[in-house]
């Protein structure tokens, strides 16, 4: 186990076993490794910043290029 996993792992059991495991009912609509999502979106977003948040979520920020140069009049 890694370093980085640990706390994650901590992190993941806490609520857990204070409030429960909960089942969501939600659609999973692909079930694509995280690995496969980053190199797809590194791919269509170049340039995109990947974060990874806690209980295993991940945000992609891109920012659109040129945007800044725009000047409103």
């Amino acid at each position: 186990m890694t370093t980085l996993s640990k706390p994650r792992t901590v992190q993941r059991h806490i609520p857990t076993r204070t409030r429960g495991y909960w089942q969501h009912n939600a659609p999973i609509q692909t079930e694509l490794p995280h690995t496969q999502v980053k190199d797809i979106a590194g791919d269509v977003l170049p340039d995109m910043i990947w974060r990874r948040l806690p209980l295993w979520r991940h945000a992609i920020t891109w920012h659109t290029p040129g945007l800044s140069t725009l000047t409103l009049d």
